[in-house]
């Protein structure tokens, strides 16, 4: 068999990627009762030593990636996992399309995968604008989720977390009281 060949049919497996998932989830959950109620989301960029495509509807593209190259050809890889590491979904985007607008459309789609469920979600900062986090907070059941904090607010929420500190300490009076 032909080292290549495996990729060649790979091509003919991606128009039954949804199925495929389906198909391993389900017998994922009944083997290991996963509830997939904790989900991991990143994206990251690969780059490629070719020259550009001359086909617009191809995800290659020119762009800046994270190393300040702008002279390859990219693409994004956005992968939605389990803490066991078992992948839900994942998909190939375009590298010029901004990490804040993927995951939207993530959301909804592991929500017809795996049904509605009461789900934490943990990314990058830099992934969820301020309007899908509402969207999520007010969903049916509430979607939760664990983002780190942009640094030019870390010092204003450390000094709001230290009064709260001490006021809690404070009420709790002295030891032996």
């Amino acid at each position: 068999m032909e080292n290549n060949a495996l990729y060649r049919y790979l091509d003919k497996v991606l128009p039954h990627k949804m199925a495929l998932f389906h198909h391993l989830t389900e017998p994922w959950q009944e083997l290991f009762s996963a509830q997939f109620d904790i989900l991991l989301y990143d994206l990251t960029s690969t780059g490629f030593e070719s020259s550009p495509p001359k086909d617009e509807s191809d995800e290659l593209r020119y762009g800046s990636n994270r190393n300040k190259h702008s002279d390859c050809s990219q693409v994004s890889i956005a992968l939605v996992v389990t803490p066991e590491g078992f992948s839900l979904t994942h998909e190939v985007l375009t590298r010029n399309i901004a990490d804040k607008t993927t995951l939207k459309g993530f959301l909804q789609q592991i929500k017809a995968q795996c049904g509605k469920a009461k789900r934490t979600w943990v990314m990058d900062r830099g992934i969820p604008l301020g309007e899908v986090l509402e969207d999520m907070r007010a969903a049916d059941p509430p979607a939760y989720y664990l983002v780190g904090i942009p640094d030019g607010r870390l010092p204003k929420l450390e000094h709001d977390l230290l009064y709260l500190y001490f006021v809690f300490v404070l009420s709790l009076g002295a030891p032996g009281r």
